[in-house]
């Protein structure tokens, strides 16, 4: 490549649109970055290990259609690689701070650096406003259009499992359809769906399948949340004052600025909302003396997990808890593999079950354990 010639970078574009001089180094950078990275963003600031609004938000999710975090990484250690060479950089980025950290690298170089679609605030309100009015309005449904099961009624301890309602419900519980067919058609007595209903704009249809659930073997977390978890969840977006603080390093590099912007952004409101709201729940069921011998949670390891985990860790000590990945491996989820300062918090299960041996490695690849 010729030293005049300028690299045209939109780093807000996928990875692999990048130019391909480029998206190669990108590549070895998100390889050599993702172990390093797994451990260091739990622990970034040990003060927070035990706190679930921590564990909710974005940046610690390793989940990258949620979090940037990682990418911005690969991006600045691109950057690096890149400073080596005499070429001349024409870059755009979503970030201020990130704009900041690549001056400071580039500092000797010809270059040009954008800014696009920098993060509007105001749509952060909205998106708040969305979820909150969303979990009212299936909250509302369910206490008043549905009868609560007397778990308390049945003697045998209680198998509680975690799963999600789509739009097609009506045709089977999509995540566990054999394990649907055999619960209903048994009549096993102590074992229950619990249903998260994800976002959808047909309300009319959001309704039907909750009428629909309550007849099956399906308990509703809504059941057992009153107004005071309720108001918890929905002013998490006020308590993320506590995380404007200064952050431990990555290799020298100070990312504290890029993880505030994240939190403060509240991305994906929903999940931060249902993640508080499963760890209320497993409280709740303690409360109200509910025996539990197991519960199993569909485990992508994301943010409504670990409210799910550490509540039942926290509150159920002795009741197994089971993850399940029902899925192939994709590696570019960082997400789904497990790390030690997870399991040390209490957000992921004591046993996580994988549907073929290869996989069993690929899961131990940030935690042997």
């Amino acid at each position: 490549m010729k030293n005049e010639e300028v690299i045209v970078w939109d780093t807000t574009k996928f990875s692999s649109d990048y130019p391909k001089f480029i998206k190669n180094i990108y590549y070895k950078c998100s390889l050599k970055h993702r172990k390093p990275f797994s451990s260091w963003i739990g622990k970034a600031n040990s003060n927070f290990l035990k706190d679930l609004d921590w564990w909710s938000a974005s940046p610690v999710s390793r989940n990258p259609y949620v979090s940037e975090l990682f990418h911005h990484i690969c991006i600045i250690e691109t950057i690096k690689v890149l400073n080596k060479s005499n070429l001349n950089f024409d870059i755009t980025v979503r970030s201020s701070h990130l704009k900041i950290i690549i001056e400071n690298i580039l500092k000797k170089k010809n270059y040009k650096i954008h800014i696009k679609n920098k993060s509007n605030f105001l749509n952060k309100y909205i998106n708040i406003l969305k979820s909150i009015i969303f979990t009212l309005f299936i909250f509302l449904v369910v206490r008043i259009f549905t009868v609560k099961k007397q778990l308390n009624l049945i003697k045998k301890k209680k198998i509680l499992i975690d799963t999600f309602v789509f739009n097609d419900i009506k045709k089977g519980n999509r995540l566990y359809k054999e394990g649907d067919k055999i619960i209903h058609s048994k009549n096993v007595e102590h074992i229950f769906f619990v249903p998260t209903i994800t976002p959808q704009k047909n309300l009319i249809k959001i309704f039907s399948n909750i009428i629909f659930l309550n007849k099956k073997k399906y308990v509703f977390k809504e059941h057992y949340l009153n107004l005071k978890d309720l108001l918890f969840a929905f002013f998490h977006f006020a308590r993320t004052r506590k995380f404007l603080v200064n952050y431990k390093k990555y290799k020298n590099l100070d990312l504290s600025r890029l993880i505030i912007d994240e939190i403060y952004l509240c991305k994906d409101y929903y999940s931060i909302l249902i993640s508080l709201l499963n760890f209320s729940f497993a409280r709740a069921l303690k409360n109200e003396n509910i025996q539990i011998k197991k519960v199993i949670n569909w485990f992508e390891n994301q943010t409504v997990d670990k409210g799910w985990n550490y509540g039942f860790r926290k509150f159920h000590p002795n009741v197994q808890t089971v993850g399940y990945q029902g899925f192939f491996y994709y590696g570019q989820y960082l997400n789904q593999t497990p790390t030690e300062t997870e399991d040390k918090a209490k957000v992921i299960p004591h046993k996580i079950f994988v549907n073929s041996k290869i996989f069993v490695k690929l899961r131990k690849e940030f935690y042997k354990k």
